[in-house]
């Protein structure tokens, strides 16, 4: 041992350690996460940082080969923790959908079909087309972003558009932003018969699974909204609620029973919003509805995009750095790494969409 601690070169020695935490951090936080996305509870929450990190301190001054076996070693933990994740997400996925067909009756049919065709589609492709799943499933991702993704679309535009004073907005897709003002009558939101203009209400099942672990499931979904002005220093115009998403409210009231939990999202009068929308003309009289080719008609609170703002150049580099690591995971499992007379070859195998080679 004394020998070892000899021949190590303190100097290089401990700037090599230290880049060798930070991945064995960063495999740790991991880690933990998906510990906690399971339902179980870390005490402290950063065991596992200490743990890991204790490890690969010892070993190093073992040997400091050790150590870079211990972050091979917890990679491939990383890469196994992943599959199962990805494993038991598609099965959860599959099994809600079943679900959802045999017993959810607010969803439309076409919808609860079609989501179970897509798990199913899931699982084929993970035992079908071998590492190439992780690639598939980025690209889906990106695509499924790109055209399906109502909030995303939405958060998208409003970085990108300018906001508009309502008396000089020009006739097209708008962003606005102001408070809202009651047009008509009220609604009487469902929990505590608060007034209000709109509102989203869900209730969903609670049932558990073998480990004692709460689940839920949508059996009623209700979204009313009465029309409304949206007004700013200038001026106001209405908003026709015609598809009208809710998007980044927070929740306004919930509760629970035993086997029920009940949720509202409410929009009042005076709250400070952003809206998307198209400005068009009813009746000679400026109005927003819904924008059909950019499929694309939101409000949200000017706090909660405020806060994903701010936020969105971390959760932008996160992402990224998911993506590219599940792409590189891809890449690794499909390539044929061989040492041959002392050369690193690098091929594909006869056989790239398998598990086994």
């Amino acid at each position: 041992m004394l020998d070892s601690l000899k021949e190590i070169d303190f100097g290089g020695s401990i700037f090599v350690l230290f880049f060798l935490l930070i991945f064995i951090s960063g495999i740790s936080l991991f880690h933990t996460a998906f510990v906690h996305r399971a339902g179980k509870k870390l005490k402290p929450s950063w065991l596992l940082f200490a743990i890991y990190n204790l490890v690969a301190t010892l070993l190093f001054f073992i040997h400091p080969g050790l150590t870079v076996g211990w972050l091979i070693l917890l990679f491939g933990a990383t890469f196994v923790v992943a599959i199962l994740a990805t494993i038991l997400g598609v099965g959860m996925n599959f099994y809600q959908g079943v679900r959802k067909i045999l017993t959810n009756k607010s969803q439309s049919l076409y919808k609860r079909i079609l989501t179970l065709i897509v798990s199913a589609l899931c699982i084929c492709l993970f035992f079908t087309t071998g590492p190439f799943f992780f690639i598939i499933a980025i690209i889906g991702t990106i695509i499924y972003s790109a055209i399906w993704g109502g909030s995303n679309r939405f958060n998208k535009l409003q970085a990108i558009l300018p906001t508009s004073k309502i008396r000089s907005m020009a006739m097209g897709l708008v962003e606005v932003e102001g408070k809202v003002r009651i047009k008509d009558q009220k609604l009487v939101a469902p929990i505590e018969s608060k007034q209000c203009i709109g509102y989203h209400y869900t209730i969903e099942s609670i049932s558990r699974d073998k480990d004692g672990d709460k689940r839920y499931s949508t059996i009623h979904d209700e979204k009313k909204c009465n029309r409304f002005f949206i007004e700013d220093e200038t001026g106001m115009v209405e908003v026709d609620t015609d598809k009208l998403d809710f998007i980044m409210f927070g929740i306004d009231e919930r509760y629970s029973t035993s086997s029920r939990r009940y949720t509202q999202y409410a929009l009042y009068e005076g709250d400070e919003m952003l809206l998307i929308g198209k400005a068009n003309l009813e009746n000679n009289t400026p109005i927003i509805t819904h924008e059909e080719i950019k499929n694309v008609f939101g409000i949200a609170p000017v706090t909660s995009v405020n806060r994903w703002n701010r936020f969105k150049p971390l959760r932008s580099s996160l992402i990224l750095y998911l993506m590219a690591f599940g792409f590189l995971v891809g890449m690794i499992l499909i390539l044929s790494i061989k040492e041959v007379d002392g050369m690193i070859v690098v091929s594909l195998p006869q056989n790239i969409f398998s598990w086994t080679f």
